[in-house]
């Protein structure tokens, strides 16, 4: 069984994520493990980090008309944007069967027996429900959850009408009804059932399913095991529990997939334990990206389950992943050096860079100042040390 080195993984990571050899385009940058876009517009330096030459405008406008790439609710439930073509790999191969629990539906199920409907029974009327997106996108998450719980009262049992219209025990000013209707939308999502549309005046819109990425039939094997082949290719070595963790799965689903995804894994050596890697990749030690370069806030390259590979030291860890509000992270040589922090003005971005080890600024202004032409706005820089 061969050995891989920790260098041999970092050497590969950079590659892998795009960040020594840029993509030509944007699903191709997006291809490979998706771009999480929360908080919203952060997609947008994961994508500038990723592709030659570009500006924030024509990559939004990309994504607002549909050419090759969309959003949606996926890996653990968080807004997603990948290929249009490869919606079977971020949407269908998520969808839980028989016996296994939704991503994201915790908290439903723990109030399943005070709802007394089944789960499967809830999320089909929501189905039916979101067919009023195909006449005219919801402007708002909250409006959403308004208009189509709504809906759904005129479809659920009416012993259900009173706790429907009760009280939310999980937000201020929500009821119970809209709670329901929350958790079921990332099933529905999954199922193809709603998208997001372009924003309108800082709120999200959501939207019928494009056309484009139309479902032509149900889950296939070949989407669950491309889903496992993304994540070894992006995060490899790894097992099935740093699988189910990226993807929000409980075990029993994320075992599912990794099954059927035998045939493309290879066993390595990796820290003194066992995992797997992807059969295509060959870990060939190449060389690093010596640039300083600025990574959003969950950018694709953060969510490596072996994070002493990027800081060795744990208490700084703490301060580059965090529950919420997770800063972005000042990177050269394949190691964090940093965090960052931004504030948006009307004329200008507020940079606020706080730094753990010594780096090249220079190249740390020529990162900020090719990132001022992306964005069209200047960059005011603030760098102070740990």
């Amino acid at each position: 069984m061969r050995t891989i080195t920790r260098e041999e993984v970092r050497s590969h990571l950079f590659q892998a994520h795009h960040l020594v050899t840029p993509a030509d385009s944007l699903p191709e940058a997006a291809g490979g493990c998706g771009f999480q876009n929360s908080p919203p517009g952060t997609w947008l330096c994961a994508a500038f980090n990723r592709l030659r030459s570009c500006s924030a405008w024509q990559l939004q406008q990309e994504l607002d008309e549909g050419r090759g790439i969309m959003q949606a609710w996926s890996l653990r439930g968080a807004p997603w944007i990948f290929p249009l073509h490869d919606a079977a790999v971020y949407l269908d191969a998520l969808c839980a069967e028989e016996g296994e629990s939704w991503i994201y539906t915790n908290g439903l199920r723990c109030c399943q027996k005070e709802i007394g409907v089944p789960f499967s029974v809830l999320l089909q009327e929501l189905m039916q429900c979101l067919q009023v997106l195909e006449k005219e996108p919801v402007v708002s998450k909250q409006r959403l959850d308004q208009v189509l719980a709504a809906a759904m009262l005129q479809r659920i049992p009416a012993s259900l009408h009173s706790l429907w219209l009760s009280a939310s025990p999980f937000a201020k000013g929500q009821l119970y009804g809209e709670a329901i209707v929350s958790f079921l939308l990332r099933p529905a999502s999954f199922q193809r059932g709603i998208a997001f549309g372009p924003r309108q005046k800082g709120s999200p819109t959501f939207a019928a399913f494009p056309n484009a990425a139309s479902k032509t039939g149900g889950i296939s094997d070949a989407a669950c095991c491309a889903l496992v082949c993304r994540f070894l290719h992006a995060y490899g070595p790894g097992d099935v529990k740093g699988f189910a963790k990226w993807t929000g799965m409980e075990l029993p689903q994320a075992r599912r997939l990794w099954a059927l995804s035998e045939h493309e894994r290879v066993s390595v050596r990796y820290q003194e334990r066992e995992y797997s890697i992807w059969n295509k990749d060959t870990y060939e030690k190449q060389q690093t990206d010596e640039a300083v370069r600025l990574l959003s806030p969950h950018d694709p390259f953060l969510d490596l389950w072996d994070r002493s590979l990027l800081l060795e030291d744990c208490k700084l860890q703490h301060m580059v992943w965090k529950t919420v509000q997770n800063p972005g992270v000042v990177i050269q040589c394949g190691r964090i050096c940093g965090i960052w922090r931004s504030k948006k003005r009307k004329t200008v971005n507020e940079l606020h860079i706080t730094l753990f080890t010594d780096i090249d600024t220079k190249s740390l202004h020529i990162w900020i100042q090719a990132y001022e032409q992306f964005l069209g706005q200047r960059i005011l820089v603030e760098i102070s040390r740990l």
